[in-house]
């Protein structure tokens, strides 16, 4: 078998190289900055004027615009020659080939019919829009509101029963809410129908009647999804995330305090070394 160190030594960490060693002025000229400056080799031009600069060999506020500046520039700005028209070569002469037409005049003026352009109605709105042609459908996910375009349209459209249509909503978040449904469509018209003109309460009934996904939500909210044909496997699931979810707590408690018995070593070890120094 192999031993654990086998993977170390496969894997080398590489070896920093610097390029060339930094280059420092000299101690006289540091301790002395109002003092002649040092002077420049050859050697120091060819490194470039940045590395003249970070060694200090050049001030940091001097223009070094001339130093740029070597022979013409790339480019010239000049006016344009403008030329003559009739100075152009000819264009190059097409051969068209004429074919006879053996219809009437008359004919052709079927054919030809000038267009009337009609004035185009000016675009509507897009909340004009969204009102006269959306479904206004009101999505709730896991017991809360998501506030859409469609959900403003349907708050502007049934705005005298607002009220009526706000508490239906609010019934609606708590009963979903509370039997953890993840996703519920409900139809607005629906429920602004059977909600708006009755002085009553909103009732479950009220609600799953107007759902547009009655098939997924229905058996979540009448508890029928553990009597279902596949009641077994849904109370598996449950039991194992329930238990996945208890060992992770437990392991995690465990590396809390290992995590503070090695905070108490390396605080020990810490002292020992300011000891040793």
């Amino acid at each position: 078998m192999r031993s654990r160190s086998y993977g170390k030594n496969l894997y080398q960490k590489p070896k920093l190289k610097r390029l060339s060693k930094p280059k420092v002025l000299p101690k006289k000229y540091r301790n002395d900055p109002q003092g002649e400056p040092p002077p420049i080799t050859e050697q120091d031009v060819q490194e470039g004027v940045f590395s003249l600069i970070n060694r200090g060999l050049i001030p940091k506020d001097v223009d070094l615009t001339p130093a740029f500046e070597r022979g013409n520039p790339p480019f010239k700005l000049r006016p344009v020659e403008f030329h003559d028209w009739r100075e152009m070569g000819p264009p190059a002469v097409q051969h068209i080939e004429i074919v006879p037409y053996e219809e009437s005049p008359q004919t052709l003026e079927k054919f030809y019919e000038p267009i009337q352009l009609t004035s185009l109605p000016e675009p509507k709105p897009y909340e004009q829009v969204m009102d006269a042609y959306s479904e206004h459908q009101v999505i709730i996910r896991k017991g809360k509101l998501m506030v859409t375009p469609e959900f403003s349209s349907f708050k502007r459209v049934y705005s005298e029963g607002w009220s009526c249509v706000a508490e239906a909503i609010s019934f609606a978040e708590k009963l979903l809410g509370t039997h953890g449904v993840g996703l519920a469509i409900l139809d607005g018209k629906k429920l602004a129908e059977r909600v708006c003109g009755e002085l009553r309460k909103v009732k479950e009934q009220d609600i799953l009647e107007c759902l547009a996904n009655k098939e997924q939500v229905v058996p979540i909210v009448r508890g029928s999804c553990f009597r279902s044909r596949i009641a077994k496997d849904l109370a598996a699931v449950k039991i194992q995330a329930a238990w996945r979810g208890y060992k992770a707590l437990s392991a995690y408690q465990q590396l809390l305090v290992l995590i503070e018995k090695a905070k108490i070593i390396q605080k020990a070890f810490r002292k020992y070394l300011k000891k040793l120094n």
